[in-house]
């Protein structure tokens, strides 16, 4: 009884204790406890027992027998069924003797939902009290019980909805107390983000390792990571309430109020300080959100994204390419070589390999289409250089060298290195000959294929057997044994 737990009849001397326990009865009554779905529960139930019932009271006859602890009228209740019918007419008193232990929250004329455009919602006291309510979210009473700024009176001021997602909360005060909530979310129809209009344009789950820069502000290549969205129709359309499911691929994220326009491009970005490092050039109105918790897997997952109105909008699943799998035809570039993945313009749908391509552009292009660059020094020099560097050739032109580093512009290039970074070029860091092995340490990027090749005499030159490789690491250590006659040369190639 009560009387073990005087804590909880305490709880119930807080005002505001007792108002949230009401605001949640009533949400759950229009929902898991309301008495179609109650009585459902039991039917189902009662259906997946029909069998094991009917061998039950076979073997036991307690049918219509004194049987403690049944209640009373078990004489009447001969059949399974009258206990079934009995247990559905109590539990409906019960929640109704419960509603009435509080005063109910107001009426609206549609509880939520999708309702057309210019749909105007009206609210009806159940305690013959002064309707508040609020379009944006907040509660109509304030802590303590004074009547919120934001709240507006019903029927004196009609219910706008102020957006495609909008939530009313509505409560009614009479006589100083102030009912139960009552919280709906409306969703006007062809406003909001769908599997109609909403397209998954971009994924960069694998970007290029972080410079030397973004290693020393604290960055690594994930950060750099995210997905990028298209409004494929013709209107704005509200992004309030899309969900990325949780895992799929990272923690759950749900998107707060924005509209985003016509034909225009969004993005999601893991990190959105390394994301502004990387890709200055991106508005941040083109940023929807930034999900922080968990990445992007670089072997490929599955991303599901719903709506507002809770139905799928896309559900896509990559993989990373594999060239050493001749049945793994998705793109090998996006797989940390710098590009991401793009639609081609071919394939099924987007869980197919032939539905994506490499970008054209060594880190994407977030926020808006790929564009195919037929030069692509031209599109490596504009990932490097600002507007006004691309302009002034002594800095962004073939043979500058504007970080002094002694490498052309060109040479960057091929190397594939930072042309303003004077510590990021190709060279030897450290060579030395040793019990007639020559050891090279070599500046390398990672992704990047180096060889070696040996001359007698600097006119042929020819590849030295088995030291082609791709750098995994900043730095790797080349081991060669000299074959010369007297003088010779090495040198390394970078592809």
């Amino acid at each position: 009884g009560g009387g073990n737990y005087p804590w909880y009849q305490r709880l119930f001397q807080d005002p505001e204790f007792t108002l949230a326990y009401w605001d949640r009865w009533y949400e759950l009554r229009r929902d898991k406890f309301a008495n179609e779905k109650l009585l459902a529960l039991i039917e189902a139930t009662t259906v997946l027992m029909e069998e094991s019932q009917a061998r039950n009271f076979d073997k036991w006859q307690v049918l219509g027998t004194k049987l403690w602890p049944n209640p009373w009228g078990w004489d009447t209740r001969d059949t399974h069924r009258k206990e079934v019918d009995w247990m559905k007419d109590w539990l409906q008193q019960r929640v109704t003797w419960m509603d009435a232990q509080s005063s109910p929250p107001p009426l609206l004329n549609q509880q939520g939902g999708k309702v057309a455009d210019g749909f105007q919602p009206t609210v009806t006291p159940t305690d013959g009290g002064q309707v508040y309510f609020t379009t944006d979210g907040s509660d109509p009473r304030m802590r303590g019980g004074a009547v919120a700024s934001t709240a507006k009176t019903h029927p004196d001021e009609s219910v706008i909805l102020p957006g495609a997602v909008a939530t009313v909360r509505t409560r009614s005060l009479n006589n100083g107390v102030w009912s139960a909530l009552n919280e709906a979310i409306f969703i006007v129809e062809g406003a909001i983000a769908t599997s109609s209009n909403l397209k998954l344009t971009e994924i960069h789950y694998h970007p290029a390792i972080e410079t030397e820069a973004e290693s020393a502000a604290g960055y690594t290549a994930s950060d750099f990571e995210f997905l990028e969205v298209h409004n494929s129709s013709d209107q704005s359309i509200e992004i309030k309430g899309v969900t990325i499911a949780q895992g799929k691929p990272f923690d759950q994220l749900t998107l707060g109020p924005g509209l985003l326009p016509a034909d225009a491009y969004g993005v999601l970005v893991r990190n959105l300080a390394a994301f502004q490092v990387r890709y200055p050039d991106v508005p941040s109105a083109s940023i929807l959100s930034e999900w922080g918790s968990g990445r992007l897997s670089n072997g490929g997952e599955t991303i599901l994204a719903t709506g507002a109105d809770g139905q799928t909008i896309l559900e896509v699943s990559f993989q990373d390419g594999d060239s050493t799998d001749p049945l793994n035809l998705w793109p090998r570039e996006p797989d940390g070589q710098g590009p991401s993945l793009v639609p081609s313009g071919a394939g099924a749908d987007p869980s197919d390999p032939a539905w994506w391509k490499a970008s054209s552009k060594i880190g994407g292009s977030p926020g808006g289409p790929d564009t195919v660059v037929v030069d692509p020094f031209e599109n490596w020099k504009s990932t490097h250089f600002n507007a006004e560097q691309l302009t002034d050739s002594s800095i962004s032109g073939e043979d500058a060298d504007p970080d002094g580093d002694r490498l052309s512009n060109q040479s960057e290039y091929i190397a594939g290195t930072a042309p303003l970074d004077a510590n990021s070029t190709f060279r030897a860091k450290q060579a030395q000959f040793t019990d007639g092995v020559f050891i090279i340490i070599l500046a390398t990027v990672p992704g990047k294929t180096y060889k070696v090749q040996q001359s007698q005499g600097l006119d042929t030159w020819a590849d030295v057997s088995g030291t082609t490789f791709t750098a995994a690491n900043n730095e790797e250590t080349l081991r060669l044994t000299p074959t010369f006659d007297g003088r010779g040369f090495y040198r390394v190639l970078v592809e």
